[in-house]
Formats: structure tokens, C-alpha cells, sequence
């Protein structure tokens, strides 16, 4: 700082916001990317909670550019891994719900679906 004084005023001035911008970019580039979910576009489970009818994960809003992986859930119990799931006569009359982890290079983060059923009967 002292020598940026005996630079003059105007021109240390325009260093030191130079020198703020600057590290403000740096910062901005290092968390630009990471995975973030705009809470206010969750994941969602499109289809109907029917034995034999296909549900399908809608991802929800991420930013970071991730690659998504899934948890289907009927009432506790893990049923699926992929983006759909169609569910079986063991789940009917259970709530069925999707967890989405959005992944990349920076790490990870989850969301759950609301529920969607009963699942009702073939």
C-alpha cells in the first residue's frame, strides 16, 4: 500500500481497482461450473404411479453442465438406477420418488422429487 501511494492518487486508485477486479475474475473462474440447484425448479417425476406404466425423472434446473445419476425409491426401499422406472406390484400403494445427484469435476449435489402415488394396481 505505501507504494501504491507515492503513485499519486488517481493512479493508485486504478491499480488497486485493477488489482480488485482481477482477483474478483479469478475467484468467479474457479467456482464458475460447479454443480448448484435452482431450488426453484426441482426435480420432478413425470407418467403415472401405475404397476406396468413407465415414470421418467425430469432433472430439475443445474447449473455446472453435469452428468446426473438416479435413485428411485418406492415407500424406503431403493427399486431403480436409471432415468425411468416402471413400477412393479410390489410397490403398489407406496409413495414412489426420484433422487437426482448432479455431478462434475468440482463435486456433487442431490435433490429429491416430491412423491408421486399411491401406486395404484395394473
Amino acid at each position: 500500500m505505501a507504494r501504491l501511494a507515492t503513485l499519486g492518487g488517481a493512479v493508485a486508485g486504478r491499480l488497486q481497482a485493477s488489482l480488485y477486479f482481477a482477483r474478483e475474475q479469478r475467484r468467479d473462474r474457479r467456482n464458475a461450473g460447479r454443480p448448484v440447484l435452482d431450488s426453484e425448479d426441482p426435480p420432478t417425476i413425470t407418467g403415472t404411479p401405475q404397476v406396468g406404466v413407465e415414470l421418467t425423472a425430469v432433472d430439475g434446473t443445474w447449473e455446472g453442465e453435469p452428468e446426473f445419476a438416479y435413485t428411485w425409491r418406492s415407500g424406503t426401499d431403493i427399486v431403480g438406477s436409471d432415468a425411468t422406472y416402471t413400477p412393479v406390484e410390489s410397490d403398489e400403494g407406496n409413495d414412489i420418488t426420484v433422487t437426482v445427484t448432479a455431478r462434475n469435476r468440482w463435486g456433487s449435489k442431490s435433490a429429491t422429487s416430491a412423491a408421486v402415488g399411491p401406486v395404484a394396481a395394473a
